[in-house]
């Protein structure tokens, strides 16, 4: 019998945590304004008992990687940010953010020009941009 009472308590307390993550995350969305993009919530349970809540996208950012970046007459080869860095970015510019800074490698984003910075030299700089993946299968210009 002991045992179905602390199965029952650890049910009970698992309870709470998810309705404590969901409030978290229905205060979340109050407060920010996201776009029509689709956006999937999940909740994450480890081994530990310890659980995440992640926010997933369909938006994808990218840097252009020419050599230069600024030619018309090359073929443009767009390269995607990692998912930390994407998630990052994705979160400033819904937020209405002018600049975000990120570490490793160090560059600073200009998400009103949409111009990618060195931020040790700021005259090092490529064009980026912000994808739909269900709009298109493949970046274009």
């Amino acid at each position: 019998m002991p045992s179905i009472a602390v199965e029952i308590i650890a049910y009970i307390h698992y309870y709470f945590i998810m309705s404590s993550q969901l409030c978290r995350l229905i205060a979340c969305i109050k407060t920010q304004q996201f776009s029509s993009e689709k956006t999937e919530v999940h909740v994450k349970k480890d081994s530990n008992g310890t659980t995440t809540t992640i926010l997933s996208t369909n938006i994808q950012w990218y840097w252009k990687s020419r050599r230069d970046p600024w030619t018309s007459i090359d073929v443009n080869e767009w390269k995607p940010y990692s998912d930390d860095q994407n998630r990052i970015i994705e979160k400033a510019f819904r937020n209405n953010a002018e600049y975000v800074n990120l570490k490793e490698p160090d560059y600073i984003i200009d998400l009103k020009r949409l111009i990618q910075m060195n931020a040790r030299d700021s005259t090092k700089q490529r064009p980026i941009k912000r994808v739909n993946l269900e709009d298109q299968s493949h970046p274009t210009n």
